[in-house]
């Protein structure tokens, strides 16, 4: 490290610097541990939560007392283990030391150094002079946060992270709330009781503002009182006829209700006997077609029961003959005998007659022959006729049967028609001489005239309620007329003492400002005493890492940085500013148009130079996820060659996820010959592992 001579030649013999660190149960490690023999120790886990960082962590518990991460001891202990180890080996004043946590039912810790062993408040107190927790998040513990708001942050919040890193916030905040709070709080609390007091006060003075001779109060509430009893009186009997006249028109309703529903059912007979009048005259129409076709088939004009049975009879007599004649033709003994004689007459071989044994020759066997086919022929003749004529009979029996059955038929519809049109008939008299009967006498007018009259009392009532409530008011304000003349100066003097007590207050809260203004204006000094003080070695720093050394006075360095404070304090604002005083090869120039490269120098040079000026004692910076920063790539990998350089002045642990990163930084290490041990860090069934990359 750089040093201030007689002063850093103490703090170079009181460095601690860390060698190596083991994690026994803590975090996820069941059991791990890093050499850091080498100044610059990479640690790469590409999983988040994998467990890169818990090695920072540790160092911060062990060290400091506290994480980095707001967490307590019992979260640290690796699930389904009892305890937890932490152990730090190292070179302290020439000499090992050997630092051990240990966090189980209860939190152990000893220090073994120079051949002597400290334990608990003692070694707490050993550890508490080599870094404080506040020195450990400003100056060791470094994230890509921080670097990205020093490099390319607002003037704003460079501000506040300068004032953090300068140890300046936490001065701020102390000063901010010294006295203040009680003050403020009581000061409020004073305008809200005079506030009241004061509202009180007004109330008072309207009541007395507005007193009325109490006797006039009282007869005219009496007076209220009496209207109010004579028109409840006129009320109650208002009420009395209303609720009559409430049930008349109940019933009135409930009349008008079945009238509706008798003429309602009056209606529906009629449209039910409409119904089935058109029904029974669409049944005569089909009726009378009926008529008309068993007219025709009988061609008679009268129709008649007796007409048509005749006609069936006779039919069915002629049917019979018919089939009686057919019966007779085609059974005929005499025609059978012509049959037996022809075949005879044919098949014969003599020709003698059977009969009369007289001889038959040609002429008189034709002869006979020709005549049993001319009666033959006849015969089939009359048949014929005679089937063809029982056919039509049987269609014309056929069809009278069916038209009468349904003239029959028809017949009996029309008849059950009538029953109904004259059931339905005698019920709509019925239902008629009902509604004649029905008898209601209701005076609509009267109601609502009787409403309207009780609603307008009633609402008398409610205002004479009003009023007498506002007159008993009144007159127990008139009554207590001496109480509250007694109570408005009680409340003056009380507004008065309030008053005074706000006063002092505010020239209390006045006198506090101004000395946290005087104490701010301190800060101010200090402030420029710790930049006069740090201003050079940011110098120093820069040069060292662009490997310029100064051999002219007359040849200005390429690069040099200096912070200065621009300030700003009234009663009532307070507002201090950093301005970065920047010259690029002699020139004046703005720090935002300076390289990223550049301001990175810049800003890492000057927490290396707060490190060397503070009590810290702990050779060790750590970079975390720096690629979380915001910084493009490009200007990432200009930082990445700074803390390898910066890697040869103090020791340096890198934790880092980006693999090409990583790969970045070692490709640098080795182009500067600068020695580096890697760590990968694996999680296995959510146990991280860490092994030392020899590639």
């Amino acid at each position: 490290m750089i040093q201030n001579n007689n002063q850093s030649n103490e703090k170079e013999n009181n460095i601690l610097t860390v060698t190596k660190i083991s994690l026994l149960n803590f975090g996820s490690y069941e059991n791990g541990t890093i050499e850091c023999n080498n100044n610059l120790i990479i640690i790469h886990g590409q999983e988040n939560g994998s467990g890169k960082s818990t090695f920072a962590e540790a160092i911060s518990r062990i060290f400091t007392s506290n994480y980095i991460m707001n967490i307590k001891d019992e979260d640290k202990i690796r699930h389904g283990s009892l305890k937890f180890q932490i152990i730090i080996e190292g070179i302290y004043n020439g000499k090992k030391i050997q630092i051990v946590c240990e966090k189980g039912k209860t939190y152990k810790i000893q220090i073994l150094h120079d051949s002597k062993t400290y334990n608990g408040k003692e070694a707490e107190e050993f550890l508490s002079n080599i870094i404080t927790y506040d020195e450990f998040l400003r100056l060791t513990y470094i994230t890509g946060k921080d670097i990205d708001i020093l490099i390319q942050g607002t003037p704003e919040i460079r501000g506040k992270v300068l004032d953090r890193i300068l140890g300046i916030q936490s001065l701020l905040l102390l000063i901010d709330n010294l006295k203040t709070k009680s003050y403020s709080d009581t000061l409020a609390l004073l305008e809200e009781q005079l506030k009241q007091k004061r509202n009180e006060k007004k109330l008072i003075s309207n009541i007395i503002t507005n007193i009325i001779n109490i006797n006039d109060l009282k007869n005219e509430l009496e007076q209220k009182k009496l209207q109010y009893k004579t028109i409840s009186d006129e009320l109650i009997q208002l009420k009395d006829k209303y609720d009559q006249l409430l049930l008349k028109k109940n019933e009135y309703e409930k009349i008008i209700q079945e009238k509706n529903n008798i003429e309602t059912k009056i209606i529906q007979l009629q449209s039910r006997y409409q119904q089935i009048s058109s029904e029974k005259e669409q049944k005569t129409k089909e009726y009378e077609i009926i008529i008309t076709e068993l007219q025709n088939i009988l061609k008679s004009n009268t129709i008649s029961d007796d007409l048509i049975r005749i006609t069936l009879s006779n039919h069915n007599n002629t049917l019979e003959h018919i089939n009686s004649v057919l019966t007779s033709i085609q059974s005929d003994e005499y025609s059978s005998a012509i049959i037996l004689l022809q075949k005879e007459i044919i098949h014969k071989n003599n020709n003698i007659c059977n009969v009369c044994n007289s001889s038959i020759d040609e002429s008189k066997k034709k002869y006979i022959i020709e005549n049993i086919q001319n009666i033959s022929s006849n015969k089939i003749k009359k048949i014929t006729v005679l089937k063809k004529k029982r056919i039509i009979l049987m269609e014309e029996i056929k069809k009278i049967e069916t038209l009468n059955q349904n003239r029959i038929n028809i017949s009996s519809l029309l008849s059950k028609y009538d029953t109904q049109l004259t059931n339905i008939q005698n019920d709509i008299t019925v239902q008629n001489n009902k509604l004649n009967t029905i008898i209601y006498n209701w005076n609509e007018k009267e109601f609502e005239s009787l409403k309207i009259e009780k609603g307008i009392k009633e609402n008398l009532l409610t205002e004479l309620q009003y009023q007498i409530y506002n007159l008993e008011n009144k007159i127990k304000q008139n009554e207590i007329y001496t109480e509250q003349n007694d109570i408005f100066s009680i409340l003056e003097n009380e507004i008065n003492i309030i008053e005074k007590n706000k006063k002092l207050c505010d020239y209390k809260l006045s006198k506090i400002q101004k000395y946290k203004n005087g104490l701010k204006n301190i800060l101010v000094n200090i402030r420029n005493k710790i930049l006069e003080e740090i201003n050079p070695l940011i110098q120093q720093w820069i040069n060292a890492l662009l490997n310029f050394t100064p051999t002219n006075s007359n040849i200005p360095p390429p690069l040099s940085y200096e912070l200065v404070v621009t300030e700003k304090i009234t009663e009532k604002m307070y507002n201090i500013r950093y301005e970065d005083k920047v010259k690029r090869n002699g020139i004046p120039i703005s720090f935002y148009n300076l390289s990223t490269g550049q301001r990175a120098i810049c800003a890492l040079s000057l927490i290396f130079a707060l490190k060397e000026i503070s009590s810290s004692y702990l050779d060790l910076l750590i970079f975390d996820e720096l690629s979380t920063s915001g910084i493009d790539d490009q200007k990432l990998n200009k930082i990445l060659e700074i803390i390898v350089k910066l890697s040869t002045k103090i020791k340096i642990l890198f934790l880092e996820r980006r693999k090409d990163i990583i790969t970045y930084l070692k490709k640098i290490a080795e182009k500067y010959n600068i020695p580096y041990t890697h760590y990968n860090v694996n999680m296995i069934n959510n146990i991280s592992h860490i092994s030392m990359d020899l590639t």
